[in-house]
């Protein structure tokens, strides 16, 4: 039987149920309750189209974002290096060379990408190469190690320090040589480049990034230096820009992404019911920036709400409540409730192991994330076991010089000593 109108004093019958509201409307208010949710979508959509091509026209220059760069206009290569499928990815240019590695070899390459002086190379991967115009050299970095190479003579010689780190990224200002450190928690060493390369200082994580995060790549211009900085557990990365003499902070990703996926929330909540599982992905992307600006309480309640969302929508989404569950048990863990956090993290493995291969890599980091908890809670047997089950998986999915490897296995190391 037909209902009436909901619209109040409304005689007609109704010709539809708005699944946005659930409520049945006449044809005439139907078409005007649509027009009102439409006025409501396309100014969002169109901040959201702005905001996309903000993102294809970004340049730094002088600590502002510039618009002045379309991606969509480039043309297609017109030259291809044939380059070893083995060699490590970093390239840098001097704007008269290029220098990368090819057949275990450094190479430079001139403007027409034409090889024209090389040598060997027999250190190692690199992680990553950076150029120097006060000392005229190329930077190259190892896991371990520096080296230094003049282009005109092709001389390489090997930069000694008093201390030995893990290294990850390297970028060079007029006066400074600054290099992250290859691990959670990264550092940045900083070395003064004349009269002798000498480190001078040593920024902590605390300065730089959280205790669960590693500084992926970093670039200096005019006096600030850029970050990419990632964290692994929650596959998520940002880009900060700051000063290059105190980190000073000037500029992060994560406000302009908290404002909009706020509004995204707010948009939502005016035409779908509270519980409707298309709030859980704006809930987790709430949480995962709440986490990034250390806000735990924040995070933890918007990660509690999308896991609330999984677990009673009509068809749950066992991944995304395993999702769920690492994400909470990541706050839990930054909260130092060590014991809840393992609860979390064990939830997820049991989902994981249900309905994933048995050698998929997210199994493998999530073992990792339970090695972190048993370790923290002076369990080194669990833990090294834990650790061990980790490696064993990213072994067989991952690069062999991986970073996320490298850490795994000194992880487990670090637990049978």
């Amino acid at each position: 039987m037909s209902q009436p109108c909901a619209v109040k004093d409304c005689q007609r019958t109704s010709r539809a149920l708005c699944h946005c509201c659930n409520q049945d409307l006449c044809r005439i208010h139907l078409n005007e309750h649509d027009d009102l949710l439409n006025s409501q979508l396309n100014p969002f959509a169109d901040e959201l189209n702005q905001l996309h091509e903000q993102l294809n026209h970004i340049n730094i220059e002088e600590n502002s974002f510039k618009v002045d760069f379309n991606l969509n206009t480039l043309t297609p290569p017109s030259h291809v290096i044939d380059r070893s499928p083995e060699s490590p990815k970093p390239i840098i240019s001097n704007n008269r060379v290029i220098l990368m590695h090819h057949d275990n070899r450094l190479c430079l390459l001139d403007k027409n990408l034409i090889i024209t002086k090389s040598i060997d190379w027999s250190f190692g991967w690199i992680w990553d190469m950076c150029w120097s115009s006060t000392l005229s050299r190329f930077f190259i970095i190892t896991l371990n190690e520096i080296f230094i190479l003049d282009e005109n003579t092709m001389i390489m010689e090997r930069v000694v320090t008093k201390e030995k780190y893990s290294l990850c990224s390297c970028t060079c200002s007029d006066t400074s040589l600054y290099i992250t450190t290859n691990e959670l928690g990264s550092s940045i060493c900083e070395f003064r480049l004349i009269p002798t390369i000498e480190l001078i200082n040593r920024w902590q994580p605390s300065d730089l990034c959280q205790i669960n995060e590693i500084i992926q790549d970093m670039v200096f211009h005019k006096g600030t230096v850029a970050f990419i900085i990632e964290n692994q557990a929650k596959h998520t990365k940002r880009m900060e820009l700051r000063l290059a003499q105190t980190f000073e902070e000037l500029w992060d990703n994560l406000s302009d992404a908290l404002i909009y996926y706020k509004k995204s929330l707010e948009l939502k909540l005016t035409y779908l019911p509270k519980n409707d599982s298309g709030f859980s992905a704006t809930y987790s992307n709430i949480g995962s920036v709440l986490l990034e600006q250390h806000d735990l309480n924040g995070a933890l309640k918007y990660y509690q709400h999308a896991l609330q969302i999984d677990l009673h929508a009509p068809e749950p989404d066992q991944l995304e409540i395993a999702t769920d569950y690492n994400n909470i048990a990541q706050v839990l863990m930054d909260q130092r409730k060590h014991t809840d956090a393992l609860k979390n993290f064990q939830n997820a493995l049991n989902i994981f192991l249900e309905k994933l291969p048995p050698r998929h890599p997210s199994i493998g980091i999530l073992y990792n994330n339970i090695g972190d908890a048993y370790r923290v809670m002076g369990d080194r047997l669990n833990a090294h076991s834990s650790y061990k089950k980790s490696f064993e998986i990213l072994e067989k999915s991952l690069p062999p010089n991986h970073r996320t490897l490298t850490r795994v296995h000194d992880n487990m190391t670090s637990m049978s000593q």
